[in-house]
């Protein structure tokens, strides 16, 4: 429970599906489109937590993970950095 209320309340994870659903759908998607989206980030995100919380509760990731997560962090910020370079770029395409 306390780790639902974690993710819940960080507001990075919200902004980050955001951005998925505004690079994965087009301004002329449609309600349905939006709906289905949301539903399949949902459920990406439920197996991926629930696949976190999997491989975590065995000490040989949790060892690896310390290991090299300063390069895994140095990863996931540029995949970011990218991401809202791209989410720039487009907006500046529509206009």
């Amino acid at each position: 429970m306390r780790g639902l209320v974690l993710n819940l309340s960080i507001p990075k994870a919200g902004v980050a599906w955001m951005a998925a659903l505004s690079v994965g759908l087009g301004p002329d998607g449609g309600l349905l489109n939006l709906i289905l989206a949301t539903l399949v980030c949902a459920l990406i995100g439920l197996v991926i937590y629930m696949a976190y919380a999997a491989a975590f509760s065995l000490e040989a990731i949790r060892a690896g993970y310390v290991k090299f997560s300063r390069g895994i962090d140095g990863v996931v910020a540029a995949l970011f950095a990218i991401a809202g370079l791209s989410l720039i770029r487009s907006a500046f395409a529509r206009s």
